[in-house]
């Protein structure tokens, strides 16, 4: 809890450092106190140093537990352009971790896409797909990444690929599915959003808890669009 509350965190740097050179340390103290460090680094705005020290781990020989610290902590840096910068630091070090390195390039283009470097996220999007081209995270990326350059028919195709996979109790397959119902309502064939509002009507029971305000705005939305007979509400 030093990390987040004491006044200095050079200090706790400098206590990090005299504790790790303990040999014995537990597993559980070396977990708490990479993510200390991190913390540090990100409360005093070093992300040089927070950079330098990640991508050493991520060059070497990392450990399971190390990289489980880490991917979190990076994933919670609220700046998404020095997280961008982290990330893009890490990867060529992640290589011979393949399932962590897919992690990292799925942050790296939400990161860009918060960014709104809309282009380079699309382009990104599709080089992951080349390599992985069953991740549902990656066909994510492209539907929304589609959806703002301009391309409303990939976008929907991207999501479709995702609800056909996704099982309807997850959130991501009523994100997908509210997104197609947009992006018909916009095209030249608004009414095509309506067959998209009958199954989310069909399958009201199964929605995630918290989605109801979404769903029924986005409903309401569509329907103006549309004139649809029936809808999600």
């Amino acid at each position: 809890m030093r990390a987040l509350v004491d006044q200095n965190p050079d200090k706790v740097l400098a206590a990090i450092d005299k504790m790790e050179a303990n040999l014995k340390l537990s597993i559980t103290a070396r977990e708490a106190m990479l993510w200390a460090r991190i913390k540090c680094f990100e409360r005093l705005g070093n992300y040089d140093s927070m950079m330098d020290y990640l991508s050493t781990i991520a060059r070497g020989s990392p450990q399971a537990w190390q990289m489980e610290q880490i991917y979190p902590a990076v994933r919670a840096l609220e700046d998404d352009s020095n997280k961008l910068s982290v990330v893009r630091a890490m990867l060529p070090g992640l290589s011979k971790l393949p399932s962590m390195e897919r992690r990292f390039r799925i942050m790296e283009i939400d990161s860009m896409l918060a960014l709104a470097q809309y282009e380079q996220a699309y382009e990104a999007s599709k080089n992951f797909l080349d390599l992985y081209p069953r991740a549902g995270d990656g066909w994510r990326v492209l539907a929304v990444s589609a959806g703002k350059t301009g391309k409303p028919f990939e976008a929907d195709s991207a999501w479709k690929t995702i609800t056909e996979r996704a099982d309807p109790r997850r959130e991501l397959w009523w994100e997908g599915m509210l997104s197609r119902a947009e992006i018909r309502a916009a095209s030249t064939r608004p009414k095509a959003a309506c067959q998209i509002l009958e199954e989310l009507t069909a399958r009201k029971s199964q929605m995630p808890a918290g989605l109801n305000t979404k769903v029924d705005a986005v409903t309401k939305a569509v329907n103006l669009k549309s004139n649809c007979a029936a809808g999600a509400s």
